[in-house]
């Protein structure tokens, strides 16, 4: 039996779909999220798709932030993907790499949805 010293890599991947209101606009889309689309260049009324992606170093780990805006079945959905990685952790630490990506990735989440759309998750 041998130990491992060195975990390469460590991914956490959550993806959510998430509602879009009736109106598809940016007044009632920015009632629902904190969104980084450049909504004050472009019109999500206008929009047949919209994608923001941004890689990001937070608390000694990295982040990819993914919003997208898709139709899918006639319907309007808001995706978002996030990604927290680490690189070469070592073994014994993994458990609190782990818990550190999932707890970056759920500030960055909740910093994303604003109430309506936290009740409507409940």
């Amino acid at each position: 039996i041998v130990n491992i010293p060195i975990i390469n890599r460590i991914v956490l991947i959550y993806i959510y779909e998430c509602p879009m209101p009736p109106n598809k606009d940016n007044e009632s889309f920015k009632k629902l999220y904190n969104s980084a689309f450049p909504l004050k260049r472009f019109n999500l009324a206008d929009a047949e798709e919209m994608a923001s992606v941004v890689t990001v170093k937070k608390n000694g780990y990295f982040m990819r932030y993914g919003e997208t805006l898709i139709k899918a079945d006639d319907k309007w959905k808001l995706v978002l993907d996030f990604d927290g990685f680490a690189n070469n952790i070592v073994a014994e630490n993994y458990l609190t790499v782990t818990d550190s990506l999932h707890e970056v990735i759920s500030e960055e989440f909740f910093k994303t949805i604003k109430e309506p759309v936290y009740k409507y998750m409940r």
